[in-house]
């Protein structure tokens, strides 16, 4: 879900991506390529804006050179609470992850404290319409 903000034509650092796609690992045996890639329903862009900024900007007009684009952009995949608390987040994966008990849920996680993870708050909008 993206919180509508004016369109900007490039990614910004702070967007919300969908259904991501993470090559995990490429073996190739016999002329045969195998590839494993890992989806994440969501993902957080984490590279700095300015550096965006200069990589669609240098994309966009003519320059003489391309040492401002960018080969990649760091992302983050984002996991939902209850799941986290669970430990089921990563259990598309066949990965069970440690229960996170009340305690490090009240005082290390929202206060991000807990290594590894960020606590985001996202505030929800509902907009209803009329047609």
């Amino acid at each position: 879900m993206k919180i509508e903000r004016e369109q900007e034509p490039r990614v910004c650092q702070g967007d919300i991506i969908r259904d991501v796609e993470y090559f995990e690992y490429a073996i190739e045996e016999n002329g045969i390529l195998e590839v494993g890639k890992i989806s994440f329903p969501l993902a957080i862009v984490l590279t700095q804006d300015c550096d965006l900024q200069q990589d669609y900007t240098f994309r966009t007009e003519t320059k003489e050179t391309q040492d401002k684009w960018l080969i990649s952009v760091l992302l983050a995949p984002l996991y939902n609470y209850e799941h986290l608390y669970a430990g089921e987040h990563l259990s598309d994966l066949g990965i069970k992850s440690q229960v996170v008990g009340r305690k490090q849920r009240d005082d290390y996680l929202t206060k991000n404290q807990l290594p590894r993870y960020h606590y985001l708050e996202f505030i929800v909008i509902y907009l209803l319409y009329h047609v």
